[in-house]
């Protein structure tokens, strides 16, 4: 049995203020996911339905991301375009002002995700592109899914 759950979405257009918002975290975020080099930006997935982010993999706390009550969730995924077998290692960002305070995403149901790669490029995605997003279960840690 897996200890993995499935959740998917539509890829969007995002506000384009990604890159300047985690450019100060970057490299903090790529040391605690274990995904050195992130590529600036975010790819914007529009989920289903709400999928509450906890912190598995880690955090960013207020004071590291320099922002007044705010921190940052991150958990590790793996994404691919739906139908197709590649996957790409990504991690989900959310920073916590975008959830109300029982962890429901707040703006649209959308994630980001961040990736060594470019996430369009490396998968062929455009807007409105369906994606299976992996993570796993929260009391799991999975190395060898992980590493696949």
């Amino acid at each position: 049995m897996r200890n993995i759950i499935q959740i998917k979405g539509k890829v969007a257009s995002g506000g384009g203020k990604a890159t300047g918002n985690f450019k100060n975290v970057k490299e903090l975020i790529g040391e605690r996911t274990g995904l050195p080099a992130l590529e600036d930006g975010t790819l914007n997935v529009q989920m289903e339905k709400h999928f509450p982010i906890t912190a598995v993999t880690g955090v960013i706390t207020n004071d590291e991301y320099k922002r007044e009550q705010e921190c940052i969730k991150l958990r590790r995924c793996r994404v691919r375009k739906a139908g197709e077998n590649k996957s790409v290692k990504a991690v989900i960002v959310r920073p916590s002002q975008h959830e109300d305070p029982d962890g429901r995403p707040t703006l649209w149901r959308r994630i980001e995700l961040m990736s060594d790669q470019n996430l369009r490029q490396n998968l062929s995605l455009t807007d409105d592109d369906e994606v299976e997003i992996e993570v796993e279960k929260e009391t799991v840690v999975d190395e060898d899914w992980w590493n696949a």
